[in-house]
């Protein structure tokens, strides 16, 4: 194994909740829901093998219909896979299948056998769909992210299936429950349904060997006086399918957004919210809108009505810094961004932390969020990597300019430099010592470079000026006195 089981445990208590932020946040608005998944869960987990793990269970407020497993039992499923299901059956073969990834250490597996897909956190800003963030995280926190999006293998799939119709069986589950879930799954598979592709099937790829395998195994373990549960799933799901067509109305929005119509998206929502008018989550869409379309006082007061009704979750903390920072109210806009961190560290709020503490001349502060942003990759990487080296480079220069000592073949020994910055260098000055065997140094030579030195030039670069021909024990050093950008 990659990590000791002591070690699954920690990773799960410390990446369940970024995990969860990550993804929407809990689904709070009917606890009699999240009470009844749990309930299932729970059961089901104390008949696993591994009964003796901290389980938990939360609903996700998050439209794609996706289920997943951190290690040590830390399972989350999407309103969106809640509203796909018809039974308890149903559910509790979901449940079953994800206990089993937790307690046979699949995530552990994935991680010894290098089959971890790393997502790369690409930062590449607020424009995700279903409110899922897991590109922006930076730091610690995105071990989480990568667990919850990689892929499991064939084997772990079917072992999976295997094990989770034994505890439904032990629970005194229909096994049919699973059969039909996985017939389900291979339809809307063949479908190629982005919602399911881009959520369970990306992670827990259907197949009908899966079918098959499933039909194989409740034939021959039939379950006297089965239990489907249809009616208590209903029940149980009553509150959440009576404001699905809020939440289609609110994942259209978004699609409005993303189409840069901000008229249609208003419109949307202002219908989601009068369905469900207690979702932080419409207010907040609402607030993007606004924003989008320049009216940041309102666009303020709809993030602001966001974090009154879930004070929870980060990304509705980010959102009104950001309505903050419009405003040029910059104080109230780092107190929300650094709220946010707290909840979930992201490459954007770092990167506009950076920007705000550099704008008040607390250069110390932008440096610590700079480079916190400066983790990810893509565009907010590279801002951040651009404005990390633009304080940097005339504090501590050597940090990206190298000055190298090459021998010529044909004697003399040159003083090269290498730019490992992500600046064009204009000119340099520079300070060589000759120093002697004995460590003394018995010449020094002020000298400067005035011509561009490419950003990232990595092969050497040979100014024409400092030549030396050493005699024995002799030795050079090259220090950079000041940095002129191009």
């Amino acid at each position: 194994m990659f990590s000791s089981f002591s070690e699954d445990v920690k990773i799960g208590q410390q990446q369940y909740q970024p995990a969860q932020q990550s993804q929407g946040g809990a689904y709070n608005l009917d606890p009699k829901l999240s009470e009844y998944v749990s309930t299932v869960g729970m059961r089901l987990a104390a008949l696993s093998d591994v009964p003796k793990l901290p389980y938990e269970f939360v609903v996700l407020n998050n439209s794609v219909p996706n289920a997943w497993a951190l290690p040590s039992g830390k399972i989350a499923i999407n309103r969106g896979l809640l509203l796909k299901l018809e039974s308890e059956a149903q559910l509790a073969a979901v449940l079953s299948h994800e206990i089993v990834h937790a307690a046979a250490r699949h995530g552990a597996q994935r991680q010894r056998d290098n089959l971890l897909v790393q997502v790369g956190m690409a930062g590449l800003g607020l424009g995700l769909a279903n409110n899922d963030y897991r590109d922006l995280i930076i730091g610690g926190a995105n071990l989480g992210a990568r667990l919850t999006t990689a892929k499991y293998g064939r084997d772990h799939e079917l072992e999976s299936d295997h094990y989770g119709m034994k505890y439904m069986a032990k629970a005194g589950y229909n096994l049919q429950g699973a059969v039909e879930l996985q017939k389900v799954f291979v339809s809307l598979s063949k479908q190629q349904k982005s919602s399911w592709l881009d959520g369970l099937f990306a992670s827990h790829p259907p197949s009908q060997e899966r079918v098959e395998a499933n039909i194989k195994y409740a034939a021959s373990n039939p379950v006297k006086d089965a239990f489907s549960g249809k009616e208590a799933y209903q029940q149980a799901i009553a509150y959440l399918k009576s404001k699905q067509e809020a939440y289609d109305l609110a994942d259209q929005a978004n699609a409005a957004l993303a189409q840069k119509d901000y008229d249609l998206a208003l419109s949307l929502i202002s219908k989601a919210s009068n369905i469900e008018p207690k979702e932080a989550l419409f207010s907040a869409i609402k607030g993007d809108a606004l924003a989008a379309k320049g009216n940041k006082d309102s666009a303020l007061a709809a993030h602001m009505r966001a974090t009154e009704l879930n004070p929870n979750q980060f990304s509705y903390y980010l959102k009104r810094a950001q309505s903050y920072a419009a405003l040029g109210q910059s104080s109230y806009a780092i107190d929300d961004y650094r709220y946010s961190m707290r909840l979930l560290p992201t490459s954007i709020a770092a990167l506009q932390l950076g920007e705000l503490y550099s704008e008040s001349q607390n250069q110390e502060q932008a440096l610590k969020y700079y480079a916190q942003a400066a983790q990810a990759q893509g565009d907010i990487g590279q801002q951040a990597k651009l404005k990390l080296a633009l304080i940097e480079i005339k504090q501590t220069p050597e940090k990206y300019l190298k000055a190298k000592h090459v021998q010529d073949p044909k004697g003399p020994l040159l003083v090269t430099i290498e730019n490992h910055s992500p600046l064009n260098i204009g000119a340099l000055q520079l300070r060589t010592q000759l120093i002697d065997a004995n460590g003394k140094v018995i010449k020094i030579e002020e000298w400067s470079i005035n011509e561009t030195i490419p950003a990232q030039k990595r092969s050497p670069y040979y100014p024409a000026k400092v030549v030396y021909h050493l005699k024995t024990g002799e030795k050079v050093k090259t220090s950079i006195s000041s940095v002129t950008l191009e």
